[in-house]
């Protein structure tokens, strides 16, 4: 393999040593590249990565196409990794094992959540209830808003009603107050009272007359009770 060679300022114990935590040992150290199996070189490349030295490791899907062990080297090496690593997985296991940070992209916009993937989704979820307990509350306060205004309509359209009906009864009463008034005169004449016949059938008229009034007054009196309930 001669990886030494690409590194001629570390020792050859040094690079056995990095090989070796990939599961390179023994003659596997001598093999050419191209004696390779695919998941021999995926960790060969790993091993070359962890050689380089970088602070920053960008990955794109890693545990695609690894085998078992590879991922498991993989996983051990990055765990070990002393610099950063800003990577891309749909493996939720690597994921749990590997990041300390998760950072969902939305077409809203993007959230950083301090923890693995199984906190991500906690989290995530948290905040979807409270997203949704929130827009049930706009839709209950838009609905009551609605709700009220509807009422206030309504209760406005009772009280004109209700003001016009008052009004007609007050006329109503006006203009039976002045007949009973005009019967009350009628009686007090000489020519009346020292009629019988003529005082009947004009008390007659002063009790149905009276009787009119006292409906009207019962009338006028509710519907002053229910306005001064509507206005408080």
């Amino acid at each position: 393999m001669k990886l030494w060679d690409e590194y001629p300022l570390m020792k050859e114990a040094e690079v056995r040593t990095v090989l070796g935590r990939f599961l390179f040992r023994g003659d596997d150290v001598l093999k050419i590249v191209r004696e390779l199996s695919g998941g021999e070189k995926a960790r060969l490349q790993l091993a070359k990565l962890m050689l380089e030295k970088n602070n920053l490791l960008i990955l794109d899907e890693p545990t695609n196409h690894l085998d078992i062990t590879s991922k498991q080297v993989l996983e051990e090496a990055l765990k070990n990794y002393e610099g950063t690593i800003l990577f891309v997985s749909h493996d939720r296991y690597f994921i749990n094992k590997i990041a300390n940070k998760v950072l969902d992209i939305t077409d809203n916009g993007h959230n950083i959540y301090l923890g693995n993937y199984d906190y991500y989704l906690e989290k995530s979820e948290q905040e979807r209830i409270a997203q949704q307990l929130t827009k049930q509350n706009e839709e209950v306060v838009v609905e009551k808003e609605a709700n009220n205004y509807i009422l206030d309509k309504e209760t406005k359209r009772r009280v004109r009603k209700l003001e016009r009906t008052r009004d007609e009864l007050m006329n109503k009463i006006e203009t039976l107050e002045e007949k009973i008034q005009d019967v009350n005169n009628e009686l007090a004449r000489e020519e009346v009272y020292t009629d019988m016949i003529k005082t009947q059938e004009f008390n007659e008229q002063l009790k149905q007359l009276n009787s009119e009034l006292e409906e009207l007054n019962d009338s006028w009196l509710e519907i002053e009770e229910e306005l001064e309930c509507i206005n408080g």
